[in-house]
């Protein structure tokens, strides 16, 4: 019997499972975050130089996407479904002005599992097509 071996104290096999499940679970939940600022944007959608736009209210709105083994990128229809999530926070409103767009990335490690999440906040207002005289 050597020296080290007789006076090392010994953890219950029970023990290390439990640090190590902890260890395991901290490091999954932990995950990475990256938060962008994509821009601001005039309008939400095309309206008549015309046209009546009245200021409602202000509103944000989000919309989601989650993969596995890749990340997903922003594109047009995330972005326009966070827009209508937006416009469902004021009634009667047909356009969201002034905006601006966010996106948030979350990655969980060794599972591989990433979510995007898009937020647009602004002013939602209501938009009629108007009688004025063009020049």
């Amino acid at each position: 019997m050597t020296y080290l071996s007789a006076t090392r104290p010994r953890l219950p096999k029970a023990l290390w499972i439990k640090v190590a499940g902890i260890l395991v679970l901290a490091t999954v939940l932990s995950g990475c975050a990256q938060t962008f600022y994509l821009g601001k944007k005039p309008q939400s959608n095309f309206s008549y130089p015309n046209s009546n736009v009245t200021p409602l209210q202000r509103v944000s709105g989000k919309a989601s996407k989650t993969m596995f083994f890749y990340p997903p990128t922003v594109d047009v229809f995330i972005e326009r479904e966070a827009v209508e999530d937006a416009l469902r926070g004021a009634s009667d409103s047909d356009i969201l002005i002034n905006y601006h767009v966010y996106s948030k990335l979350v990655f969980i490690p060794f599972i591989y599992v990433y979510t995007l999440t898009v937020t647009v906040e602004g002013m939602a207002a209501s938009a009629e097509l108007g009688l004025q005289r063009l020049n």
